[in-house]
């Protein structure tokens, strides 16, 4: 077989011919460039089936007659068609894929599956990072506050009975009358202040898990009765009206009386604080499913919903009481919430901004056994 390329102006073919023994001659003309793009694509793939090469064929004036190219690329080697083809190059270069397609290769799956994991991983890690930066921003801001509220909280009274004292001291007081309100103020005064410091001792004992209890059958009613006999006067002075009602035979429980009175103290002081204007108090004790309840209720600012449950986080204070001024430390109602878990109870709250909270502790009769 002989091969003659012919190179015209109108025509770029192969001419093609043979001769068998018998001298029967036979020849044909091949159309190079439609023959090259009929058989390039199935051949391509034979020869390099992970498309790993870019290829081009340009003729000898550099004029593209075909090209597979994925990455585009200027280090091409040329190789020269055999000399009874058309005088044209075929171009070679190395196919460079990304690094997520090099990972997608065949026979790369461990290593997409390592890399994921590992992209993964450190996603999660950053966003880990960020949560923990904001909750220890978050809480030093919180301690900041409940440091300085804490402070106010101190200096108030001490200030108060500081005053009073030099006052009694210097003898400026006369009657026996005037001296005797400033001996209940004082006595008022050093109480809230004992209070206070009780609250700062127990919420670091119970947020060490190192306060110990002390469970006893213990009568909440006589419990109320007592507490509400001993601040009657204080809250009578500060113009509070606080209505009992246990209409119910309570069962005794078994609880710890100095832990359950401090819930109560708490419960009452947050009412007497949030009231505002109305200076109303109610607390109800019943029995019902076999567990007691004791409702605090008060008819003052109310609580918004965003608030209602963070209230319950140490030193969290809502956005209302701080545009109106009303001091406080922050945990007196986690450690109402503590305790009360401990007594394997639970807190319920119900609370409408503007028209008032009540707070409802429930602790079972029979199931609320020392632990």
């Amino acid at each position: 077989m002989t091969s003659i390329p012919i190179n015209a102006a109108e025509l770029t073919a192969v001419y093609l011919s043979t001769e068998n023994d018998a001298g029967v001659q036979s020849s044909m003309v091949i159309d190079f460039p439609e023959y090259l793009k009929s058989v390039s694509d199935k051949l391509i793939r034979k020869l390099d089936p992970e498309a790993s090469m870019n290829l081009k064929v340009e003729d000898n004036n550099g004029k593209l007659i075909f090209s597979r190219i994925s990455t585009e690329d200027i280090g091409y080697l040329a190789f020269p068609f055999p000399e009874n083809l058309p005088k044209w190059s075929l171009l070679l270069s190395k196919n460079k894929p990304g690094f997520i397609a090099t990972l997608w290769k065949a026979g790369s799956g461990i290593y997409l599956f390592i890399f994921i994991l590992i992209a993964l991983l450190m996603v999660l890690g950053f966003v880990f990072t960020l949560y923990t930066l904001n909750m220890e921003l978050r809480l030093n801001k919180l301690k900041s506050e409940f440091i300085s509220n804490v402070s106010h909280e101190l200096k108030s009274p001490l200030t108060s009975i500081r005053m009073m004292t030099e006052l009694l001291h210097h003898k400026r007081v006369q009657t026996e009358e005037r001296k005797s309100a400033y001996y209940s103020a004082m006595l008022q005064e050093s109480e809230r202040l004992s209070h206070l410091i009780d609250n700062i001792l127990d919420f670091s004992r119970i947020d060490e898990d190192r306060k110990k209890y002390e469970f006893i059958d213990l009568d909440l009613d006589e419990l109320l009765r007592n507490f509400l006999e001993s601040t009657r006067e204080r809250l009578t002075d500060s113009g509070f009206k606080i209505r009992y009602n246990c209409t119910d035979t309570i069962r005794p429980i078994r609880a710890d009386k100095n832990a359950i009175l401090q819930v109560i103290y708490n419960l009452v002081d947050n009412a007497i604080k949030f009231s505002g204007k109305f200076r109303q108090i109610d607390i109800d004790l019943f029995s019902r499913d076999e567990e007691v309840q004791l409702c605090v209720k008060d008819y003052g600012i109310g609580i918004p919903d965003k608030d209602q449950e963070k209230i319950f986080d140490r030193f969290y204070r809502g956005d209302e009481p701080q545009r109106l001024g009303i001091k406080g430390s922050g945990i007196g109602l986690t450690i109402v919430k503590r305790i009360i878990e401990v007594h394997k109870g639970h807190l319920t709250l119900k609370s409408i901004p503007g028209e008032g909270s009540t707070f409802c502790v429930h602790l079972s009769i029979d199931k609320n056994t020392e632990t």
